[in-house]
């Protein structure tokens, strides 16, 4: 997503977190959400956080892991109704 609208240096990217922050075009709410969701959920995988990684791997996944994936899902989609910015700005 960076890529398509960067027009500085292109050797480093941002994660996915900054690109929310700088360029999504969801609503504020919408962000102070997904930010709030992100940091309340790291401590089930982040090692610094006493998390673990293989917790992605555990079957079934558990909920709040589960509604953590699907949140970066839902904002990388390019076809959504009405968030044709990523798809205007990829081509």
């Amino acid at each position: 997503m960076e890529l398509a609208y960067r027009t500085d240096s292109r050797k480093f990217v941002s994660g996915l977190g900054k690109c929310i922050e700088k360029e999504s075009s969801i609503s504020a709410v919408a962000k102070t959400e997904w930010c709030l969701t992100k940091e309340r959920d790291r401590h089930l995988f982040a090692p610094e956080k006493v998390g673990r990684y293989e917790v992605f791997n555990e079957r079934p996944l558990k909920p709040e892991i589960a509604q953590y994936c699907e949140q970066d899902v839902a904002l990388l989609r390019l076809s959504q109704p009405g968030q044709a910015f990523w798809q205007i700005r990829v081509r």
